[in-house]
């Protein structure tokens, strides 16, 4: 959890709005078939890379609201 190391919402809403306008900068891209993962020889549709992301999205979205709802009480 990315709230457990001392990333404060602030920083962390920062992210996710950078992450967000990099997604939206690139998903109509039709020239990207593939995109490589961390992983060598591991690659990913654009529709696979967007689940994945979706899914962390998703993961931080929740420890953002577990530190605001802590935080308030």
């Amino acid at each position: 959890m990315l709230a457990l190391r001392g990333v404060g919402i602030p920083r962390m809403l920062r992210r996710l709005r950078k992450a967000q306008r990099i997604i939206e900068l690139h998903i109509h891209d039709d020239s990207i078939r593939l995109i490589p993962y961390r992983r060598p020889g591991t690659s990913y549709t654009r529709q696979q890379h967007l689940d994945v992301v979706r899914g962390h999205i998703n993961q931080h979205f929740w420890e953002l609201l577990d530190v605001y709802v802590a935080a308030k009480g």
